[in-house]
């Protein structure tokens, strides 16, 4: 299987990196340089830095803004600070973005698909 955009599904354009669990993230919660683990679809072992997969660089960037929007929100919330609803959506709309990206990096992982 041909390598595709972890978005459009597409053989990447102008091909980046997707880093599935944030860089900024995996910092703040200092999980930068950890495992993570995948027990239940494979025993591969990652660092969550390392946890990237290929994106075209017009998806990346399009999600980016969401990643954008997304980043004050989460801290907001970590602080213990109030949010909106339209703010709850936002992060909603990126919670699915992660969720997928989890699932696409475990079929990765388990070589079930190509990068």
């Amino acid at each position: 299987m041909k390598k595709f955009c972890v978005f459009c599904g597409n053989p990447p354009e102008n091909k980046n990196m997707e880093h599935v669990i944030p860089q900024w993230l995996s910092k703040y919660t200092e999980r930068f340089n950890e495992e993570c683990h995948q027990k239940n679809v494979t025993d591969a072992k990652i660092r969550f830095r390392n946890l990237k997969f290929p994106a075209c660089t017009k998806c990346n960037d399009a999600f980016g803004k969401l990643e954008s929007a997304t980043k004050p929100i989460l801290l907001s919330i970590m602080e213990g600070k109030p949010v909106s609803g339209e703010q709850i959506n936002i992060l909603l709309d990126w919670f699915d973005k992660i969720r997928v990206g989890i699932w696409l990096s475990e079929l990765i992982l388990a070589k079930k698909v190509d990068e």
